[in-house]
């Protein structure tokens, strides 16, 4: 009977071994794949590096063709607006341009009214409504627009054209 279990322990061990050398292999065979595995995600990495870097040279290269466009463009621009003369001015020009002689009249009206709402305005706090909207009917009766009276009065545009709607109103 003990050498029927010496047999048999013989035989669980040869079994034993087997196994072992079949994980072994199993193992090592794993090991291999894993490696074959890192070597190529790093080959593709550096694929994937090379490529990225390469398309980042062409952009630069792309921006840089870009700006030398747009520089030659200004640069022709600029060499076109020197070369654009403008038409000479013909007495009908001029007389559209220069005030007539009635304009130099209402020119000066506006001026003593300007001078008559300086003076009222220093003298009269109280009434300054009253008087800036009595200077806007006058104004606007001269001819001018809201913009001007604006001007002349040291107020907003459309501060003038309430007071103006506001006093038609009432």
């Amino acid at each position: 009977m003990t050498t029927i279990l010496f047999i048999l322990s013989f035989a669980l061990l040869a079994v034993a071994f087997f196994l072992i050398i079949l994980l072994y292999l199993k193992i090592t065979q794993l090991k291999d794949v894993e490696m074959k595995q890192e070597r190529l995600l790093k080959e593709f990495e550096n694929v994937i590096t090379s490529y990225v870097m390469e398309i980042k040279e062409e952009n630069e290269v792309f921006l840089n063709r870009i700006k030398d466009m747009n520089h030659e463009q200004k640069e022709e621009s600029q060499k076109e607006s020197i070369h654009i003369r403008e038409p000479e001015l013909t007495t009908d020009d001029l007389q559209d341009l220069l005030p007539s002689y009635s304009d130099r009249e209402e020119a000066g009206k506006v001026n003593l009214v300007e001078n008559e709402i300086k003076q009222e305005t220093h003298g009269n706090n109280e009434n300054s409504k009253d008087t800036i909207v009595r200077d806007i009917e006058h104004l606007l009766k001269l001819g001018l627009s809201y913009e001007e009276i604006a001007k002349k009065l040291n107020k907003g545009k459309t501060e003038i054209e309430l007071l103006h709607k506001f006093r038609q109103n009432h």
